[in-house]
């Protein structure tokens, strides 16, 4: 290598998803910084933002890495730095959710997934999107924050707080929203383990989660 020339080393990097992306995610940053570390829900925020665009989601990462110099990241830190790739379709699923429509909710997920989107992206976007309505829905019930304070208070983005306002609604029958979204986050929250753990097909899992809400 010529003095003052930076060599750049390339990776040839290979399409995954599901526990592979994390485990994959979480060793890239490693090799970056061998004192860096990253939380579960702030990895799994990192790979719902940037689904398994694998150049994004390095770039990202290095990005953390750099922030983080050798200190725990967190979903704050991911939040910051990271730029969201929300698909507002995933939004119109959430309603159908909330509004119990069932039959709505499966042609969504059908639609996603005959469009070639990944269920792994699918699933991860529906974990962040319910774990933000739970923590939305805290500072909504328990705080009675409004909407000013909450992208203040959770430093999430102005369109996300938004439509999950809207969201809530929809999910509080008439009392408070934030103890039927922890039952459902935790169905979520059990597909995720049985299908990382091969127990159940991702694909059958979506449907069954969606039925059975």
């Amino acid at each position: 290598m010529e003095s003052g020339k930076l060599e750049i080393k390339k990776h040839n990097f290979e399409k995954l998803s599901g526990l592979k992306l994390n485990q994959w995610a979480a060793k890239r940053l490693k090799e970056l910084d061998v004192e860096a570390s990253i939380s579960k829900p702030a990895l799994d925020t990192l790979i719902a933002y940037v689904s398994n665009d694998n150049y994004l989601l390095d770039n990202e990462i290095r990005k953390l890495a750099a922030f983080s110099a050798g200190k725990m990241i967190g979903e704050k830190e991911v939040e910051l730095l990271v730029k969201a790739n929300i698909d507002s379709n995933i939004f119109k699923t959430v309603d159908a959710l909330g509004n119990n429509d069932k039959r709505e909710a499966l042609k969504l997920l059908h639609r996603h997934l005959a469009g070639g989107d990944d269920p792994f992206y699918i699933l991860s976007m529906f974990i962040y999107q319910f774990r933000n309505l739970i923590k939305i829905a805290d500072l909504c019930d328990n705080r009675s924050a409004g909407e000013n304070e909450i992208i203040r208070i959770s430093k999430l983005h102005p369109f996300v707080v938004k439509k999950s306002l809207a969201q809530i609604r929809n999910f509080s029958l008439g009392g408070q929203a934030w103890g039927r979204l922890k039952k459902i986050y935790q169905k979520l929250s059990d597909l995720d383990t049985a299908v990382k753990t091969g127990r159940i097909d991702i694909k059958a899992g979506l449907d069954k989660f969606i039925v059975e809400l």
